[in-house]
């Protein structure tokens, strides 16, 4: 909640108040304070709200809907023994980044941001998401996910590597229609999830290999080139999208529960780039070739044409971990950096080593592809420090936990932009980053308006699905424990896939 993280930057206090103990004066509906609303001042669509707020200011909404002051909601609730104990907002938040610092989790959830920027807000409060956090939805919906690989939209043009915008276009614009096919072709276990999700029709597009896209484009992940190549991309993405949703609904009709009074566009309130890169104090200069490589669009026009014919789906974005899809798919992972140029990974059969592919192609170029070079490349998965390594490869190939944290969060923070859903995310942190730092990732990305946050810091549990590269002496002792199994680590084997920190939940 934004009144919670307010607290922690002010070190005030906030109630632990018991969820449905106290009632409204004069009626006999319980109530529950649930977040606070200072935004509805602008954006609620009912007169009567909107008259309270304006003459009550900062406000809270209840459970059935009623609006009133935080101080009248917390008189109400002293009143009647609801607040079991005041506790440190500061304190609480110390132990939310102990724990993400021990182990990865809790991660946030932004609960505000996430119902402010909902379409049909109207149709009643998020409570939660899905377990990975691209899916923000309402009761008994469900999600209908897709992926777009972006490394296949890299083509060569005089020698040059740039993106096809029209065949992404086309892709986008199909595979929402794909996808709206799906919902009324879907078996639904549940007769409550088939009217949930048919009501809104909600679908969520995404993306994977946008590392490897960046790194065919010659642009580094850390860069502020690629974090505008992201704004962009997403902001393409997401109008073409909305473009096919709102051609079905002239072809086919709205969602059910469309409201054309009251329907939210989220690209109304999408912060400006130079804002983004303000906020978490990155300075830099756009270079000419990624100004030349970007594509804008104007929602104008498709505005008006949703105002008219309405809109087929009530979201049509969500980036999700595409942790599994993207190895059949043979990229990385989601909007991930690369994880490790080589890495160990473990498997049902024992263990591998992995070498990222087109790392391997940019080896063979410079004729650096020799097993040995690749053998000492995999001690430690990168080659950000390795002199002898060309200036191009070790800024290209920077992998996730070179990557600061400033970035990992801005890359998120410029997909989410140009989302009517959610993004999912994880912010590798090298094993030796502080407390602090995972202080600064959480505090950066609710003032980013991002609508949650995951880190996982290297090593922090006692066993990972993926190692960031292998220190010799660590390389022989596990050789010794395989062995001893019958499993055998005896050469590297190429792949044509990379793990680059999604979700942890998927990447098992």
């Amino acid at each position: 909640y934004d009144y919670f993280m307010e607290a922690i930057e002010k070190g005030e206090s906030i109630p632990l108040i018991t969820p449905r103990k106290t009632k409204i004066p004069n009626t006999d509906h319980d109530y529950y304070i649930v977040r606070a609303r200072n935004y509805m001042k602008e954006e609620w669509v009912q007169d009567m709200i909107l008259n309270e707020l304006e003459e009550k200011g900062g406000s809270i909404w209840l459970d059935d809907s009623k609006v009133i002051t935080i101080d009248e909601a917390l008189a109400i609730a002293e009143k009647e023994g609801a607040i079991t104990r005041w506790i440190n907002a500061r304190s609480l938040f110390d132990e939310i980044i102990r724990g993400a610092w021990d182990s990865g989790d809790p991660g946030l959830l932004f609960i505000d941001e996430i119902n402010r920027r909902h379409p049909v807000y109207y149709l009643g409060k998020i409570q939660a998401t899905n377990p990975c956090g691209e899916e923000p939805l309402l009761p008994w919906e469900s999600c209908n996910l897709g992926s777009i690989n972006l490394e296949k939209f890299v083509i060569e043009n005089n020698g040059k590597p740039m993106v096809d915008w029209e065949g992404l276009a086309q892709t986008v614009e199909l595979a929402i229609r794909f996808l709206d096919n799906v919902i009324d072709a879907n078996r639904y276990p549940l007769k409550q999830i088939e009217e949930g999700t048919k009501r809104t029709r909600k679908v969520g597009l995404g993306v994977m290999g946008l590392a490897r896209m960046l790194a065919k484009l010659k642009i580094p992940y850390d860069s502020v080139d690629a974090l505008y190549m992201s704004y962009h991309l997403a902001k393409f993405i997401y109008y073409h999208a909305y473009k096919a949703s709102v051609d079905l609904a002239r072809e086919k009709g709205s969602f059910p529960a469309y409201d054309g009074r009251y329907y939210r566009d989220i690209f109304d309130n999408a912060r400006p780039f130079e804002q983004l890169l303000e906020i978490a104090g990155i300075k830099g200069t756009l270079s000419d070739k990624v100004k030349r490589l970007v594509v804008d669009v104007d929602f104008s026009q498709l505005k008006i044409d949703r105002m008219k014919y309405g809109i087929r789906n009530s979201t049509v974005v969500s980036v999700a971990p595409t942790g599994t899809i993207s190895i059949i798919a043979g990229t990385s992972s989601s909007i991930e950096p690369l994880f490790a140029l080589a890495f160990v990974r473990n498997v049902a059969v024992g263990r591998f080593i992995e070498v990222d592919s087109l790392f391997l192609e940019y080896l063979r170029k410079y004729e650096l592809d020799d097993p040995e070079v690749v053998k000492k490349i995999a001690e430690t998965g990168t080659v950000g420090e390795n002199v002898f390594m060309p200036r191009t490869i070790r800024e290209i190939f920077r992998t996730a936990h070179e990557v600061p944290p400033e970035y990992h969060v801005l890359h998120q923070a410029s997909w989410q932009q140009w989302n009517d859903s959610g993004t999912s995310k994880t912010i590798n942190l090298r094993s030796e980053e502080s407390t602090e730092t995972v202080e600064r990732v959480y505090m950066m990305a609710w003032k980013l308006g991002i609508k949650g946050i995951t880190i996982y810091r290297d090593k922090s549990k006692s066993q990972q699905v993926i190692y960031f590269g292998i220190k010799k002496e660590r390389e022989e002792k596990e050789k010794k424990e395989q062995q001893q199994k019958g499993l055998r680590i005896e050469k590297f084997v190429e792949v044509d896939e990379n793990y680059a920190g999604g979700c942890k939940t998927c990447e098992l």
